[in-house]
C-alpha cells in the first residue's frame, strides 16, 4: 500500500505557489515529451506591467519608485505598484545608432509589480502606468 501511494503521488503535479491556470495546453490523457509546458500559472496577487521609456526619460525612474496603475477595465481605480526594474539594455534599436534621433528612439523596459489583493488585475490587461515625481 505504502509504494502504490508513492507511486501515485510520483504523478502529481504541483504548482510552486497559489495561482490561477491561464492556460493548458494539453488534453487529458495525451502522452506529453519530457521537458514540455504542462500548465500556464499566473500569479494575480502581484501582477506585472511591463512598459517602455524613451532613452530621453529613463533616467528618471529608478528600481524602488511608487508607480499608479489605472487598467481601462477599471477606470476610476488607482492600484498601486513599485518599479521592480529598469533595464540596462535598449530595445527597438535601430540598426545603426549615429544621429540625435536615432538615440531618441531607442527605449528600456521598465517593470512594475502591482498590487492587486481583490485579482481584479488579468493578466494582459492594458494598464496605463504613472511614476509620479518622475516626469523630466
Amino acid at each position: 500500500m505504502r509504494r502504490a501511494r508513492i507511486l501515485v503521488d510520483e504523478c502529481v503535479v504541483r504548482a510552486p505557489r497559489d495561482a490561477e491556470v491561464s492556460k493548458l495546453p494539453h488534453e487529458v490523457g495525451e502522452l506529453v515529451p519530457a521537458g514540455s509546458v504542462l500548465a500556464r500559472l499566473v500569479d494575480v496577487t502581484a501582477p506585472k506591467a511591463i512598459f517602455y521609456l524613451p532613452n530621453a526619460e529613463v533616467s528618471a525612474v529608478r528600481p524602488g519608485a511608487r508607480a499608479l496603475v489605472v487598467a481601462d477595465a477599471w477606470p476610476g481605480q488607482v492600484f498601486e505598484g513599485t518599479v521592480r526594474t529598469v533595464s540596462v539594455e535598449a530595445e527597438f534599436t535601430p540598426r545603426n545608432i549615429q544621429t540625435r534621433t536615432d538615440r531618441d528612439r531607442l527605449v528600456y523596459p521598465v517593470e512594475v509589480r502591482v498590487v492587486n489583493r481583490d485579482g481584479r488585475l488579468r493578466d494582459g490587461m492594458p494598464v496605463q502606468v504613472t511614476i509620479p515625481g518622475a516626469v523630466r
